[in-house]
């Protein structure tokens, strides 16, 4: 049992309660800025950080752009949004700390690579957990997108059940998923994802379920073999089958993992 901490929330308007951005600082002299992935909210990442905090590192959790609040607010903010959302964070910390490291959960892995590369004399290295760069259906996804745009403004996450739909209003997830936003993630990955790795050259953890639902895991073998440019690198494909790496069964394995690679570098 993780020892629930006393975090510092900064209330938005018309955001959830639950999805509110927060830190954790005690004073230590490192900092990891945990990233929540495409219509998650910081709610999706408070256990972990919890545990980090527990374990002497202070912990900032951003909401992106857009997120944690209406479809029409998610549908007004642009991927460039959200990457200089979380790049406001960052600004915010710069020279506060020894080591500074982005810990990214799916596409929030993407856009902290992106900003790596921008910062990367400050960046003491990445976690990455379930990154998107090949989703399920990948093919079938990408060919009715243009379709998509013409005849659809939302996409429904039809599997859900009427609680789950209840969760997700709480904690300010998307149930409706604009088609515009799911665009701007799938170029956001092409133009800056696909491209960029090479460029990386901090410390990389990357951790990935085998059976994803989600993301392909071979978007982890993906990025591991594209990170040329740092021989520091580690990569770990679990025997699970959730997109949520932070909440399966195996958590304290990819906790433990998370906190040696912070306390190590």
């Amino acid at each position: 049992m993780i020892e629930q901490q006393e975090k510092n929330f900064h209330g938005l308007e018309g955001v959830a309660s639950k999805a509110w951005p927060f830190d954790i600082k005690k004073g230590n002299d490192t900092l990891a800025i945990l990233v929540h992935g495409f219509t998650g909210t910081p709610y999706d990442l408070w256990v972990l950080a919890d545990f980090l905090s527990v374990n002497h590192v202070d912990v900032v959790v951003p909401l992106l752009a857009g997120h944690g609040g209406s479809t029409k607010r998610l549908a007004a903010s642009s991927a460039d949004d959200w990457i200089n959302s979380l790049e406001k964070y960052l600004l915010e910390n710069l020279g506060k700390y020894k080591r500074i490291f982005f810990v990214g959960y799916s596409f929030g892995a993407n856009l902290s690579f992106n900003l790596t590369i921008k910062y990367k004399e400050h960046i003491t290295g990445v976690i990455s957990l379930g990154l998107p760069i090949f989703m399920r259906n990948e093919r079938r996804i990408r060919l009715l997108l243009p379709l998509a745009k013409i005849f659809k403004k939302t996409y429904k996450k039809y599997w859900l059940s009427e609680e789950d739909e209840h969760n997700m209003k709480d904690e300010g997830r998307h149930n409706h998923i604009p088609i515009n936003s799911i665009i701007y993630f799938y170029n956001f990955i092409d133009e800056h994802t696909k491209k960029e790795l090479a460029q990386i050259t901090v410390p990389v953890l990357v951790i990935h379920s085998r059976d994803d639902l989600v993301s392909d895991p071979y978007s982890s073998e993906f990025l591991f073999a594209n990170l040329s440019g740092t021989r520091d690198k580690h990569l770990f494909i679990l025997n699970k089958d959730e997109h949520n790496v932070i909440d399966n069964t195996r958590r304290d394995f990819i906790f433990t993992k998370t906190l040696e690679f912070i306390k190590h570098h």
